[in-house]
């Protein structure tokens, strides 16, 4: 990911994604972050972004964005695909360049799996005897 991605991304960036720990700040954080796509067994294969919103600020040099975004790769020739992501940002405009300097991503709440929810909020409704 050396080069023309990491280009994309401002050294301020800050990244924060589906799953807690995936918390990043900061371009040199964002690179180790990013390893895993080195892994000559991963392949990004398809994407899509659905509803996509851009709103422009007054100056014309930051932009915030949603969408919804279909994101799929393989890993060992098994492909995985992240549906339905409820991503925004802001990118603003550095040098001439626009640069990504905020990224989320969520999963909509109607679409959040029991097991998923089980697996990081264990223990949260058990204190009131839900299940």
């Amino acid at each position: 990911m050396e080069g023309g991605n990491l280009s994309l991304w401002a050294d301020n960036m800050f990244h924060f994604w589906l799953f807690p720990d995936s918390k990043v700040v900061g371009l040199e954080n964002f690179k180790k972050y990013a390893d895993a796509w080195r892994d000559p067994d991963f392949r990004g294969t398809r994407f899509e972004f659905k509803d996509l919103r851009i709103i422009f600020s007054r100056s014309g040099d930051v932009v915030w964005y949603s969408c919804i975004l279909d994101d799929c790769g393989s890993y060992k020739g098994t492909e995985h695909c992240m549906k339905d992501v409820f991503q925004t940002g802001v990118l603003e405009k550095r040098d001439g360049k626009w640069v990504h300097v905020l990224m989320h991503g969520s999963d909509p709440v109607d679409k959040i799996l029991e097991n998923y929810v089980g697996k990081f909020y264990s223990g949260l409704f058990e204190k009131d005897g839900r299940k």
